[in-house]
């Protein structure tokens, strides 16, 4: 009988308390981001799990998770799927690794990061995106410069540009990603 329940309740509860719910379709978790006036962040990885990706330690951490489930309708696209990859490319994250995260609204881009964050950074952006009085004006990128030499790593340099409208232009054939 409690098993029954327990296997019940997973199902019908698939995230764990502080843990995301990982939608897979781009257009379903759009239309969820106007209903609940959460912004949209989509995270492209490869394989299973591939959110995970996005932090260079290769493991979203707790605080992470928390912020995730708490203020964001979270998507993740799987580059490695063709229908994955196209959308990757449609937010111009053509590598296959990324981040993008929406204003409350969904319609327009907060933020745009191709590769891996570092947890604080990570953790600053979804802080600051997550605050529902915020107004997007600009869409906020990040780069990292690389350096071969022996000098401390330059703090990233963030670069604003007109805000993007949030859905791609995707012109593949399937919606889901």
């Amino acid at each position: 009988m409690y098993t029954t329940l327990t296997l019940l309740f997973t199902f019908l509860n698939p995230a764990t308390p502080g843990s995301p719910h990982w939608r897979t379709d781009y257009y379903t978790a759009l239309n969820q981001v106007t209903e609940q006036g959460k912004p949209l962040a989509v995270f492209v990885g490869r394989g299973k799990e591939g959110w995970n990706q996005i932090c260079s330690d290769g493991d979203l951490g707790k605080e992470a998770k928390h912020l995730l489930a708490e203020n964001y309708v979270c998507v993740y696209v799987d580059s490695k799927r063709p229908d994955g990859k196209r959308l990757a490319e449609d937010f111009d994250i053509s590598d296959g690794l990324g981040l993008v995260i929406s204003d409350h609204t969904g319609r327009l881009q907060a933020f745009r990061h191709a590769g891996e964050l570092a947890e604080r950074d990570l953790l600053r952006h979804l802080k600051r995106y997550a605050d529902p009085e915020r107004v997007v004006r600009t869409t906020e990128t990040a780069s990292v410069e690389r350096s071969s030499n022996y000098y401390p790593a330059e703090p990233p340099a963030f670069h604003y540009v007109q805000p993007q409208m949030f859905v791609p232009s995707f012109s593949g054939g399937g919606r889901s990603c």
